[in-house]
């Protein structure tokens, strides 16, 4: 390769300088910061913050991670309220405002009103010792409850529950000074401690109002903690401000909420994301299928995943561009998922069009636990997580083994195997290091799409096979780091510092068959695709904000570098025998991306958001089959390409308070890369960077902590690109495209234990440069609806959901000649949970419904068909006078009811 491409400099040489340098410069750049006694005493905290205005965020060691959400729009909506004490009113000095520069902004937690405790009686039914229970409060820019969530009580299992709900019964008379950043009230998530004391036991100035002394001698297992001293230093916290959002389509899915529904990976999880809808074709072990705001975008072409700060998609893949797996990351590790969409954000690159998703995965479980499912064709999963108490390393180690033959005739038997292990430390004050390991391995066998003129006629079973030997094997091994540190040093006492590296290991083997008996009718026209890469890189990421009087300025800026060295072959393999070779390739591509986004914004009435970002693409190629013998033939060679993307995002708060509402007007171009190999061979016609123009405007509103509703409409605009069509070896053009629509989303809390939602969303696609009667967008959907209700009984632990999910006909070519049908499906959740197991049931496809999952236009040809066999509804394809084929709708069927019972023990 290196002889090959003279004019490169190869694999970027001085790249692993630069990442030592890098983290070096990381290691030096972030000091130690100050701790607080959050909430107790009021002291000021120095947060870190990626843009200004943002949400206080106080974490103690018990807290779980998804404190450090991004986007307190949507935080896990199982909301409930929280208990109160007494705490000295805050000085007027101490709450910031006035005239006058500031340094720098000052962070106060909320403090809560004298004047709005209410006593926390005893409860019925409680042991009649003392107990402590801790709360994780989010508290709004008027001081009052937005939600709660008891973390943590000092009994276990039945004795536990009075407590609980105790403490969740005493928010009626809550009531805070909100928490202010340089003055200015802002929303904020706290740790918070409430202590039960029953008769006997006397009340003093102790913590949180409550101190006590014990007058009995009674022995008792509980861990219940009598040291006030003890109990302010555990509680210790360091307080963080996490960004609002920039879009009324941003926000965060928290753990709980993607997994109350059927589930079998990763993928699945996100079709508890508003507007998301993800599927699986062509065996279990094949990236799933994504559709997100009128894009169909196969394996990931224009939606960016993310695992942590490792970047999902794989730029120039064997079976096509951005091919997105996600089938490495075990499911019940994600503690969230955020998702921004459109191209409005200076941190996301590479295939941020439609959208994003980043999986943020757990840095501490509440508990060590086996879990252990078994139902509907032979499916089995196992999946064991260790949180085991050591220090300073504070591991996780988990494993998944999973299994299933899949309700077709030809028995699926996909096997795959997960391992991960994490560690996390506290280099100094303030710093949080992991450092994690992956390791993924799976094969299986596919059914394949079918033609549906086949099933129709009765030729063929839906759950039947015309090539039972497709399938494939992959495998991936991964390490990579996150350093999070305060960067009060840079000259402002709110920032953060990050860092990641990352480098992966993947293999990836598929045997598909497409078109069946087009183009060698006696053996088929199986082929195998094939990648092998390794992939590394790094991004650092800076963020400060200060504050003028009412005003408050945050900057954010970083860098990110990436290297892919790819294998990429494809060969035609009737019955998985290898025969002609068609494509071997060597790539290198490399990747820079810079940016900066600043903001302003006055109180909470209005903020501003501008960024910039700038991208540079390098693409080297090693075509082994070019073809020399003649000019203009060439395949090899190195191309380079730059974009600078721009991003503008004005939120105005209208009535005083986003909690009422906030509206939001957004625009940013975007791009996403080319496969190499047609950039290097058509460097006239072929885009590298695909440029991509969205707007949005957009509001949101939550009133109540029982309300939470947004609407958005959106455009977008894609510029003309070359596709590398993997399945064939070979490039498509396709002109400029638009995408116009509109979404929604609405989350009510009618009762405490009673939850509904609806989501919609209303999409129009067409070519912009191509007749009227054959602009449409193949397969892009339309119409994307979700509703469901879940009840949850907090003292018992049952709990239920019931989901339906409606995806609209699409169109399957560009005249409309063949339509993608759409379906109604209803899948059904059970579960009752308990402090030390858990057991539940996930029905998917609750009514049987008979509906295809994955549909495309396909030409293909049965065994001895010939031009007659095409009917009415499908078209028949010639090529030099001879038969190729009828173009029909070919589909993998959606799975028929789906039981799968779900043990889990925790420890």
């Amino acid at each position: 390769m290196k002889e090959a491409l003279p004019h490169k400099v190869h694999r970027f040489a001085l790249q692993p300088i630069i990442f030592l340098g890098c983290v070096l410069s990381a290691l030096q750049a972030c000091p130690t910061t100050v701790r607080a006694q959050a909430v107790r005493d009021g002291a000021q905290n120095h947060p870190s913050s990626a843009e200004a205005g943002g949400a206080i965020v106080e974490e103690g060691p018990a807290a779980a991670e998804s404190l450090q959400s991004a986007d307190l729009g949507d935080h896990d909506d199982h909301t409930r309220q929280g208990p109160d004490r007494d705490a000295p009113d805050r000085k007027p000095s101490e709450r910031g405002g006035g005239d006058g520069p500031k340094a720098a902004p000052s962070a106060l937690p909320p403090v809560a009103k004298s004047g709005g405790h209410g006593h926390v009686e005893y409860p019925e039914g409680g042991d009649g010792l003392p107990a402590r229970a801790v709360l994780l409060l989010t508290i709004d820019t008027r001081g009052h409850v937005d939600a709660a969530e008891v973390l943590e009580v000092d009994r276990r299992g039945e004795a536990a529950e009075p407590f609980r709900a105790a403490a969740l019964s005493a928010a009626a008379a809550l009531l805070f000074e909100p928490a202010t950043v340089g003055g200015l009230p802002t929303a904020a998530r706290v740790r918070y401690e409430m202590l039960f004391v029953p008769e006997g036991h006397q009340h003093g100035e102790g913590q949180g109002g409550h101190e006590h002394d014990h007058e009995h001698d009674h022995e008792h297992d509980h861990e219940h903690d009598h040291s006030h001293e003890e109990r302010v230093a555990e509680l210790e916290a360091v307080a963080r401000v996490a960004p609002r959002s920039k879009a009324a389509s941003a926000f965060d899915v928290p753990g709980r909420r993607l997994r109350n529904r059927p589930y079998r990976s990763a993928g699945d999880l996100l079709n508890a994301a508003s507007g998301f809808y993800s599927i699986q074709h062509a065996g279990g072990g094949k990236a799933q299928q994504f559709f997100l705001r009128g894009f169909d975008a196969d394996h990931g072409t224009d939606i960016a995943f993310f695992v942590d700060g490792v970047p999902v998609n794989a730029v120039s893949h064997g079976h096509g561009q951005g091919f997105s797996d996600l089938h490495w990351v075990i499911p019940e590790l994600v503690e969230r998922i955020e998702v921004r969409k459109g191209p409005y954000y200076a941190d996301l690159g590479d295939f941020a069009t439609a959208g994003s998703a980043r999986y943020v995965l757990a840095r501490r479980l509440p508990q060590s636990f086996v879990s252990a499912s078994y139902g509907s064709f032979d499916t089995g999963r196992l999946v064991v997580a260790a949180n085991p108490e050591l220090t300073p390393a504070a591991p996780i180690f988990a494993a998944e083994v999973y299994r299933t033959d899949g309700p077709f005739n030809s028995a699926e038997n996909a096997r795959r195997i997960n391992l991960f292990a994490r560690s996390t430390h506290a280099p100094w004050t303030g710093a949080e290091l992991t450092f994690t390991a992956t390791g993924y391995s799976a094969d299986w066998n596919a059914s394949g799409q079918i033609p549906a003129r086949a099933v129709e006629s009765g030729q063929l079973d839906r759950f039947g096979s015309v090539d039972p030997a497709e399938g494939g094997d992959t495998q991936r091994a991964s390490v990579f780091a996150t350093l999070q540190a305060p960067a009060a040093a840079f000259g402002a006492d709110q920032g953060e510092f990050t860092v990641d590296l990352w480098l992966a290991r993947y293999r990836f083997d598929l045997y598909s068959n497409f078109t069946f008996y087009s183009l060698d009718p006696e053996r088929g026209d199986m082929i195998h695709q094939g990648d092998r890469r390794t992939s590394y890189g790094l991004s650092i990421r800076h963020a400060l904000s200060h504050a003028l009087g009412a005003w408050s300025f945050g900057v954010q800026t970083g860098a990110s570098l990436r290297a892919d060295e790819i294998t990429n072959s494809l060969d035609h393999a009737p019955d998985r025998e290898h025969g002609e070779a068609v494509v071997d390739a060597e790539i290198d591509e490399h990747s820079i991306g810079l940016h900066v986004q600043t903001s302003a914004s006055y109180r909470d009435d209005v903020r501003l958001v501008a960024g910039l970002r700038s991208d540079f693409f390098d693409f080297n190629v090693l075509d082994r089959f070019e073809d020399r013998s003649s000019s203009g033939t060439r395949t090899s060679g190195q191309q380079r390409a730059a974009r600078v993307s721009p991003k503008a995002s004005l939120i105005l708060s209208p009535l005083g308070q986003p909690e009422w509402l906030e509206t939001f007007a957004s625009i940013g171009l975007g791009f996403h890369s080319n496969d190499a190999r047609a950039i290097v061979a058509n460097p006239d016609t072929a885009s590298p960077l695909t440029r991509a123009l969205g707007y949005e405007l957009g509001l949101r509103t939550r009133p109540t902590p029982r309300l939470n509703a947004s609407l958005a409409g959106f455009v977008l605009e894609l510029d003309s690109e070359l596709v590398w069509v993997g399945d064939e070896g070979t490039t498509e053009a396709s002109g400029r495209s638009r995408r116009m629509g509109i979404e929604g989303d609405v989350r009510l809390r009618p009762l405490s234990w009673l939850t509904l939602e609806l989501q919609a969303q209303l999409t129009e696609g067409l070519f912009v440069d191509a007749p009227d009667r054959e602009s449409a967008i193949p397969l892009a959907p339309r119409l994307l609806m979700r509703a469901g209700i879940e009840v949850e009984h907090a003292a018992s632990g049952l709990w239920a959901r019931l989901g339906v999910v409606h995806v609209g006909d699409r169109p399957a070519t560009e005249d409309e000649f063949l339509t993608a049908e759409g379906f109604i499906r209803t899948d059904l959740g059970l579960g009752w949970d308990q402090e030390h197991f858990g057991l539940a049931l996930r029905v998917q496809n609750l009514l049987d419904t008979s509906y295809r999952q994955a549909q495309f236009a396909t030409v293909s040809r049965l065994p001895g068909e010939g031009p007659g066999g095409c009917t009415s509804e499908t078209r028949a394809v010639m090529a030099a006078g001879s038969f190729l084929g009828c173009e029909d709708v070919n589909f993998t069927p959606g799975p028929p009811i789906d039981l799968q019972l779900v043990g889990t023990l925790r420890y």
